[in-house]
């Protein structure tokens, strides 16, 4: 057997602390030596671009001078923007922790640093000179970024990301865009713990709402530096953590467990010794003291290890907990070959990898049931408000004509005529639809240019269709705003795999329609439904005119490394040509595929997919004219270029930031794109 057991991607963990002084580039260090202690292939990374030094921790083992003159993050970083300086891959940029010094019998292989950058006369120029708001904006950053931290997922089991303290720029990209967890460190003190709150809750709600792939950020907290002879004071600030980290535990941990006793069993204690120069406690005291700080780091390591999951043996039965981090690298590594290995170990261990998917995959069904619940709520509670609405509208001319007849006994043509003016007065109080359809009968709202952010106004001015896709988190209040917006056609959500139709997709379908947007709409594919099913539920629900753009099958879900990386990849494929022959069939005219770069790259050597228009999602500089495509790709008709446009008359959870995208082509190529021919339905 040449073939892994399980091929699965690594975890990335920020560890984070609002201020500086709590021990959390010291935990790190250690941390990571415990997995690699395991077998875990583990990077480190410090992203303290102002204040460096994580190499310090590993001086008796590397020579710093050789680990300070080797390119680190900021050349990397650097060398991605500027056009007239070398690229510095990663890889060359690693430092291999000499093992074979070490008190323990280590993989050689197992853990990796990559500085901060090359610590010469230059390095606080670079530091200084690189503005991530730019990086960001106009250099295609975020996919940077994306890249790098796809390519150290696919090549590490753990990679350990050291932090910059505070709220800042480095801290945002920290906390948001690379982690799997995020471990906050915090002492007991007020600043420092509210602090890691505060930025916890931003950060998990950011990264929801990031142009890529995501489950659930979860969310380590870890106090550190408790001196455990104040037992008085440690109960006191134990109560004070349980109760303010009680939404965090309510993520991951079972709720049968005592958060105030978890605490306790995560805490890192307080060692006058270790305040002195930076050493590894894991490698001089061990790991079997419970008074030492080796035993604290050694379960951090083991629930990191299990990525929080089975977190109740850290208090019921640590050694549980331990074996199970330990064996979960048993099963990651394992290929066949090795024969010393107890294969009633494996077997275990691989039931609780089983184990561990399902519980995320519960996890992120919960989160969006509860998302749908909510959603429903409000919309219920919409519906109230207009009934109401019209049920005043109704009653108050009613009483008005009773009260007049009461008082003033007029004749019944005044006050017939009264009543009809009183109830057109309240019929058009909020602008009706029909009235705003009316302004817009065959011709454009007009636009406002000057009103357009600046990638809008460039691309009006060139005569270039402008789109935006949205779904239940985007919501319509003004027709004639987006219109007015130079919005020319919208993209809508209709369905998704998993059975459900989007809640707004009843009312935008035929608004889209009535207010001259060219309209289209796509199926959110699901990678575990049924095809047959998920095409047969788009099928019933969008039946598609003259002038509507052909369906759309969007492969979102699809586009994420783990399922491109994936051994049933191929089987996913024929389940999206299941699919696409069965939208075919139905509507007669070929489909257009939505994906995002790197699924467009891994597909683009499967030639039956390149007859398929393509609606790709890249994210570039602002001043580009079409996106970047991979090689052998030359054609696409739509393009994603941004998700945080402003376009007015919409309102979502972000304001009224919404996806945009452009056609590829004149707005009368776009309704040549269109289709022509009724469908007959019957």
């Amino acid at each position: 057997m040449n073939k892994k057991i399980i091929d699965k991607a690594g975890t990335i963990v920020t560890f984070y602390s609002y201020k500086g002084g709590v021990g959390r580039s010291f935990a790190l260090a250690n941390v990571s030596v415990v997995l690699a202690q395991w077998g875990y292939k583990t990077l480190i990374i410090d992203w303290d671009l102002e204040a460096p030094g994580l190499e310090n921790f590993f001086k008796d083992y590397i020579s710093i001078d050789s680990a300070r003159a080797k390119p680190g993050l900021i050349d990397i970083l650097t060398s991605a923007t500027d056009s007239t300086t070398k690229k510095v891959s990663w890889r060359d940029c690693l430092l291999p922790i000499k093992y074979d010094d070490f008190k323990s019998n280590l993989n050689i292989e197992s853990l990796n640093l990559i500085t901060s950058g090359n610590f010469d006369e230059n390095y606080y120029d670079k530091v200084r000179a690189f503005d991530f708001n730019n990086f960001y904006t106009n250099s295609n950053g975020g996919q940077i970024i994306e890249d790098l931290r796809n390519d150290w997922k696919k090549e590490f089991d753990f990679i350990f990301i050291d932090s910059r303290t505070g709220v800042t720029d480095i801290g945002g990209v920290c906390t948001i865009q690379l982690p799997d967890i995020l471990a906050l460190l915090f002492t007991p003190t007020d600043q420092g713990f509210e602090g890691v709150r505060r930025v916890a809750a931003k950060a998990a709600k950011a990264q929801m709402k990031l142009p890529f792939d995501r489950i659930n950020l979860l969310t380590l907290p870890i106090p550190t530096r408790i001196d455990n002879s104040e037992t008085e004071k440690i109960n006191e600030w134990m109560e004070k953590f349980e109760k303010g980290l009680a939404e965090i535990y309510d993520v991951w941990l079972p709720k049968d467990v005592n958060r105030k006793t978890f605490l306790l069993f995560t805490k890192i204690p307080y060692t006058p010794f270790y305040s002195f120069g930076e050493r590894l406690p894991v490698i001089d005291e061990g790991l079997i003291d419970p008074a030492r700080m080796g035993y604290a780091y050694e379960a951090i390591a083991a629930l990191i290890a299990v990525q929080l999951n089975q977190a109740k043996y850290l208090v019921d039965n640590r050694t549980t907990l331990v074996n199970l981090a330990k064996n979960s690298s048993s099963v990651m590594h394992y290929s066949g070959e090795n024969e010393d290995i107890d294969h009633t170990t494996i077997t275990g261990s691989m039931k609780y990898k089983d184990d561990l998917l399902e519980t995320q995959v519960k996890r992120l069904n919960s989160l969006e049931s509860k998302y749908e619940a909510k959603n429903q709520e409000i919309a219920k509670k919409e519906r109230k408000i207009k009934l109401l609405t019209y049920g005043m509208a109704a009653i108050l001319p009613l009483v008005a004509f009773i009260f007049y007849l009461r008082i003033n006994q007029q004749s019944d043509n005044v006050v017939l005529k009264n009543l009809s003016d009183s109830s057109k007065s309240n019929l058009n109080t909020d602008s009706t639809l029909a009235e705003q359809i009316d302004s817009v009968t065959s011709e454009s709202a007009e636009i406002d240019s000057s009103q357009l952010s600046p990638r809008l106004k460039e691309i009006f001015n060139q005569g270039k269709p402008v789109g935006i896709d949205i779904s239940r988190l985007n919501k319509i209040e003004s027709w004639l705003k987006v219109k007015g917006s130079g919005v020319d056609f919208i993209l809508m959500k209709a369905t998704d795999g998993n059975g459900r139709v989007d809640i707004s997709f009843v009312n935008n379908w035929p608004n889209a329609r009535k207010f001259n947007f060219v309209r289209g709409a796509y199926h959110y594919f699901s990678v575990k439904t049924d095809p047959s099913k998920q095409a047969d539920l788009f099928i019933k629900t969008v039946k598609l005119q003259p002038g509507d753009l052909p369906p759309i099958l969007n492969l979102d879900a699809l586009s994420h490394s783990a399922n491109i990386q994936s051994s049933s990849f191929i089987q996913m494929l024929r389940n999206v040509k299941i699919i696409l022959d069965l939208f075919e069939e139905e509507y007669r005219v070929k489909p257009i595929i939505y994906a995002r770069y790197n699924l467009v790259k891994a597909l683009a050597n499967e030639s039956e997919y390149g007859t398929y228009p393509l609606w790709i999602g890249v994210y570039g500089k602002n001043r580009i004219k079409s996106p970047i495509l991979p090689a052998g790709v030359k054609n696409w008709s739509f393009w994603q270029f941004s998700t945080t446009e402003v376009v007015n008359g919409i309102s979502t959870s972000n304001g009224q930031r919404v996806d945009v995208n452009q056609f590829n082509g004149t707005l009368e190529e776009l309704d040549k794109f269109t289709m022509k021919k009724p469908i007959d339905w019957n």
